[in-house]
């Protein structure tokens, strides 16, 4: 039996869709026999508005309802929340997209990086690409939305999924005229068609189709009416022959777009209801009964992406004839006739020597038995091997996995350490540390526990070199030494002196089913756009950011502060392939992790972080993602202390177990789950009040006005007590060019109005370096109002504006 794959599918469109016609039709096919497949662990999502995330849908529910109808019966099948972190955790996610979701909220050019950042697949279905190749026959929504759509289905998606070779060539067209980075793998797999097959009920065939049967031959045309379909030249063949002949003519459908003048022309013809019909709302035994009946079934349409129809009425012994363009004769090959879509007269020719020459005729319907078309078991047993073709079976044996390595200059960091690793991590037998000569001879000389302990100075690692000056450049250049020196295994843990495990961990929490667990613990987007640049780390921070975007990379954060599995040949694969790395200055972490499951992703399943402590304060930035479980600590010796958040628990290992660890974690969920997100949440619908109001979020707006500077004031904020909450403030072009000419110091910041100074700063520097307040909330009664204002080189306090604060 093949491994668990889960596949994620967004029925956000389907859930709405009060009727079962061509795309919705051949999602829902999907759904029903993916669920049937016992190594499909098959999730249902439909998206949340107000968050722009995902609620899992009950799948049982759907499938035995089908469709919902409205949104009251898709809130009653949503169950809780999913986030893409949370889909991470799942074996082997792939995210399948079947349905129209180009219309979705979430736009996919959005969406997809997102997904690729977190190593979860992406299988897309590509229908048509006819809005980009036929502009002509779509809404101006479809025009804005679906170019976007495809161009991120080539950019990212793993695999992409059509219905026609046509399709398939137009998709690599339109990869080399958006001047696409990469050639998308595409498979070809027709729908399928399974009225032959399926069950027929009589007793639910519709009146009116009953009559049209009675009342002797009919010609069928099975499609929503709009431009592309052509209709028109079927009205004017009826008009100018078919009738003659003594032929009903039947348009199966419901109303589409920019139609209305066609729509008339039918509503009002003086054979409507006598010769000519147009039936909405039939249900698949109407159809089948339709199919079945029809002298023929006419397909004029002047672009498709497949035809669905085409193969139905096959399927159903029906003779077809149908436009004659590429993508139908690849459909259709010899079981159809084909005629010019401006041509009336040639659909008048084709049904009048099939009405005169019987047996021609019935020559017809003979050849039609030849053909096999895709059952949608066919077609979905297909989608199934491309949705596990996705995941390269990985490596089946484990590395060893016997070594920790360490930077560090401080013996009691590392002293205070060491214990925890040899107590909870029983399978690493050898420490490395990468240290100054008096660091190494200090810890050989105190330590006296099991652990193998190997100490390479920094002098015998540069041989000469020069270290670079700045924090983390030199980090960077000193792991990136350690990690080729000889006395690095082929895989080991990386760590640094103050990541401690708070409970039993083996090699299965870092190398697990093949593939090599790597844990994030923000977007580096969002790190370098909230979070104000005050250390070399944040600047690493920064370059990172722009080098992996300048490359196509992902760009998750892995510095999360707790040990992690390296493979030596691949940290120097990397090394090879941007020699810069050593000179940029960059979280070797993050660099690491975000290439190397670029270039083997197979091997590498991606998972938030696992680390308490990390960030060590509300006030530090806005959490990314939230542990289900926490298994390491990042040691603040800070936090033991009176008032800190662990104070009063102990710092040790007892029982072979992290001492007061349940006791921590508590205390570190409480602080987040509280007053923090309490007033997170009064925040956020204070930000979504705004955005329905001005249409953008609330933000901070700082210019320069002749001599002064100036705050755009907001109305008031809003947020509950005791937290912290975030607002990013956009500097205006003119405040740069003040500092540019006058060549001073400008901080900008915040107060309560106690003091008549910035209670909380941040220094003005270059549009690459974002400022983000973070307001500490008081207790509710305590102040009523944020003062915003600067200080210049002359250190002197300005007050420019006052902000009412409503705190619940």
């Amino acid at each position: 039996m093949k491994d668990v794959k889960t596949v994620f599918i967004d029925i956000s469109i389907l859930v709405q869709t009060r009727f079962l016609t061509g795309i919705q039709r051949v999602a829902l096919e999907v759904i029903e026999r993916l669920a049937k497949m016992p190594w499909v662990r098959l999730v249902l999502l439909t998206q949340d508005a107000d968050s722009m995330g995902y609620r899992q849908v009950d799948a049982a529910a759907f499938l035995k309802k089908g469709a919902a109808r409205g949104p009251e019966e898709v809130e009653k099948l949503c169950m809780d929340s999913l986030s893409l972190d949370d889909m991470a955790r799942y074996p082997d996610p792939v995210f399948l997209d079947i349905d129209s979701v180009w219309a979705c909220l979430r736009l996919r050019s959005e969406l997809y990086p997102e997904l690729k950042k977190r190593n979860i697949r992406i299988v897309t279905h590509v229908y048509d690409v006819i809005v980009i190749s036929h502009p002509q026959f779509s809404s101006l929504d479809n025009i804005l939305r679906f170019p976007p759509y495809i161009a991120a289905a080539i950019e990212y998606a793993d695999h992409i999924v059509v219905n026609t070779d046509y399709t398939r060539q137009e998709l690599f067209r339109i990869a080399k005229e958006f001047g696409l980075r990469r050639d998308p793998q595409i498979s070809v797999i027709p729908l399928g068609a399974d009225f032959a097959g399926s069950r027929f009920d009589a007793s639910k065939v519709h009146k009116d189709a009953l009559k049209i049967a009675e009342a002797g031959p009919y010609v069928l045309t099975v499609s929503t009416i709009e431009p592309r379909k052509n209709h028109k030249l079927l009205l004017d063949a009826f008009d100018s022959g078919v009738d003659k002949m003594g032929i009903q003519m039947v348009f199966a459908g419901k109303e589409g777009w920019n139609v209305s003048e066609l729509m008339k022309r039918i509503h009002s013809h003086p054979r409507y209801q006598k010769t000519l019909f147009h039936l909405t709302g039939m249900n698949d035994d109407t159809i089948r009964f339709l199919y079945q009946h029809a002298m023929m079934v006419l397909f004029p349409t002047y672009i498709e992406g497949f035809g669905l129809s085409t193969i139905e009425a096959i399927q159903q012994g029906t003779p077809v004839a149908c436009s004659d363009i590429p993508v139908m004769r690849e459909v259709g090959g010899e079981f159809c006739d084909y005629f010019d879509l401006h041509r009336p007269e040639d659909v008048v020719r084709i049904l009048k020597h099939y009405k005169e020459d019987p047996k021609a005729y019935q020559e017809r319907r003979e050849k039609l038995k030849e053909y096999r078309a895709f059952t949608w078991d066919d077609m979905v047993n297909r989608l199934a091997e491309v949705l596990g073709s996705t995941w390269p079976e990985p490596e089946a044996s484990r590395p060893e996995i016997r070594q920790m390595m360490m930077l560090t200059s401080r013996v009691d960091s590392f002293l205070g350490t060491v214990p925890f690793v040899e107590a909870l991590m029983p399978f690493i037998r050898e420490m490395v540390i990468f240290c100054p000569e008096k660091t190494g001879a200090e810890i050989r000389e105190k330590y006296q526990g099991r652990l193998s302990i190997r100490c390479v100075s920094d002098e015998e690692l540069l041989q000469g070199r020069p270290l670079p000056r700045d924090h983390q450049t030199r980090n960077f250049y000193l792991r990136a030494l350690a990690i080729q020196s000889d006395a690095m295994d082929p895989y080991f843990i990386m760590s640094d002196d103050d990541y401690r495990p708070l409970c039993q961990v083996d090699e299965s929490f870092f190398f697990q089913n093949g593939r090599m667990n790597a844990y994030y613990f923000h977007d580096l987007d969002l790190y370098c756009r909230d979070i104000p640049v005050s250390t070399s780390f944040d600047e690493g921070m920064h370059r990172l950011n722009r080098f992996l975007h300048e490359k196509g990379l992902p760009n998750l954060c892995y510095a999360s502060h707790m040990p992690q599995i390296i493979c030596k040949a691949w940290f120097r694969e990397m090394l090879e392939m941007y020699p810069e790395l050593l000179k940029l200055g960059c979280c070797e972490w993050s660099t690491y992790f975000n290439i190397e499951s670029t270039m083997h992703p197979e091997a590498f399943r991606l998972q938030p972080c696992r680390t308490l402590m990390w960030p060590g304060d509300v006030t530090n930035w806005a959490r990314f993602v939230e542990p289900d479980e926490y298994v390491f600590e990042n040691h603040y010796p800070e936090a033991y202390a009176e008032g800190g958040l662990l104070a009063g628990c102990a710092q040790d290992v007892q029982s072979g177990a992290h001492a007061d660890a349940e006791e921590k974690i508590r205390r570190y969920r409480d602080m987040w789950s509280g007053k923090q997100k309490r007033a997170e949440e009064i925040f956020d619908a204070y930000c979504r009040e705004f955005r329905t109001r001005y249409g953008t979020r609330p933000q901070i707006m700082f210019t320069w006005n002749g001599d002064h500077g100036e705050f755009a004031k907001l109305e008031y904020i809003r947020t509950g007590e005791n937290a912290a909450i975030r607002l990013r403030v956009e500097v205006m072009d003119p405040v740069y060019a003040y500092l540019e000419k006058s060549g001073v110091q400008l901080d900008i910041g915040w107060n309560y109005g106690t003091e008549q100074k910035l209670y909380n700063r941040s220094r003005v520097l270059d549009r690459e370096h974002p400022i983000v307040f973070t307001f500490l909330i008081p207790p509710a009664g305590t102040t009523t109002a944020i003062h915003l204002g600067y200080e210049i080189g002359d250190g002197i306090y300005h007050e420019c504006v006052s902000i009412p604060l409503t705190i619940e």
